[in-house]
């Protein structure tokens, strides 16, 4: 029987290896998926960055079509000053020329004022977009690496599943049994455990007395009653 329990310990010490293997190659896709959403947030930060520069251009574009069409009144109303002959017309032109010429003054002095913004946001989105593309290389390179370990942990799966395997087979039936039952069952990791003084080495709880005295002469695997562990001295 302890012949037995050596060999499960083996296969236990095995199938750990095979679960860690497992679950590092479980993480890899949520590690890529982590990466590709990064990659995603820079690419709309830099998106998000060109729309507002295109935006402030096609405003300073607004700004200026509609000075010029002030402009255009303002020229219009001083053709039409040249051919006024009542003195009344004349003036009310005049004051016309004078507000609109001003309103266009203070307008070209703003479109002046909104191109340096301009130029400070088009130097903000150059610089953003040298990081961005900084920040995607160095985030291509983990995936990279990601995808290196990907295929590392591949080739050690299938190592580790063929050294488990090759473990179980040497499990008489009534030992592998229980073992492939708590090991179907989800059990945590020890799930072949030895007894520490009278408590399960797994649930920590203490063992019948007639668990107890299974276990000093054991006659094939001993369960503990609490967690269903395999038991051994």
């Amino acid at each position: 029987m302890k012949v037995q329990i050596e060999k499960l310990l083996v296969l236990q010490d095995k199938d750990a290896r095979l679960a860690s293997i497992q679950s590092q190659l479980d993480e890899i896709p949520r590690h890529l998926a982590q990466i590709a959403g990064e990659k995603a947030a820079a690419v709309k930060r830099l998106s998000d960055a060109r729309a507002a520069l295109k935006a402030m251009e096609e405003k300073r574009e607004a700004m200026r079509a509609e000075r010029r069409a002030l402009e255009a009144k303002v020229a219009k109303y001083k053709t039409q000053l040249l051919e006024t002959k009542k003195n009344d017309d004349y003036v009310a032109l005049n004051g016309e020329i004078d507000k609109f010429t001003k309103i266009a003054s203070d307008m070209e002095g703003g479109e002046i004022e909104f191109l340096f913004k301009i130029d400070e946001a088009n130097e903000a989105v150059k610089k953003l977009d040298s990081d961005v593309q900084n920040e995607l290389a160095r985030l291509d390179e983990k995936v990279a690496l990601a995808n290196e370990a990907k295929a590392e942990l591949d080739g050690m799966l299938g190592k580790a599943q063929a050294e488990a395997d090759a473990a179980m087979a040497e499990i008489e039936p009534d030992y592998a049994a229980p073992y492939k039952k708590l090991k179907a069952g989800k059990k945590k990791f020890p799930i072949v455990v030895q007894m520490r003084g009278e408590q399960c080495g797994g649930c920590f709880l203490k063992a019948s007395t007639d668990t107890l005295s299974k276990l000093k002469k054991p006659t094939g695997p001993v369960m503990c009653e609490q967690c269903g562990r395999i038991l051994y001295e």
